[in-house]
C-alpha cells in the first residue's frame, strides 16, 4: 500500500462519513468521497509528481453554506473532537 493509499484511507475514514468512495488507480489519480446526508462531495486529484505540494488538488463540492454557518459548524466539530480526544487509547 502506497503513502497515497494510506492518506486517502485516512481521509475517507475521518473527514466525513463516506457512503461512496470511488478512486481510480492510475495517474492522475482522482478520488471521490461522497455523503448524501450532507450533500457534499470531496474531490481529490493527485498528479504524477505526488507528493510534491502542487501535485494535489482538493475540492469540496456541494450545497453552499454561509460564513457564519461554516464557522459555527467548525466550532462544533472542534468541540466534539476535543471532547473525544484520547478516548481510543
Amino acid at each position: 500500500m502506497s503513502d497515497l493509499d494510506v492518506e486517502l484511507e485516512l481521509i475517507a475514514a475521518s473527514l466525513m462519513p463516506s457512503e461512496e468512495f470511488d478512486a481510480n488507480t492510475g495517474m492522475p489519480r482522482i478520488i471521490i468521497i461522497a455523503n448524501s446526508e450532507s450533500q457534499r462531495t470531496l474531490h481529490i486529484e493527485a498528479r504524477e509528481h505526488y507528493p510534491a505540494c502542487d501535485s494535489v488538488t482538493i475540492e469540496l463540492k456541494g450545497n453552499d453554506i454561509g460564513r457564519d454557518a461554516a464557522v459555527k459548524q467548525n466550532t462544533e466539530i472542534a468541540e466534539i473532537q476535543a471532547a473525544n480526544w484520547g478516548e481510543d487509547e
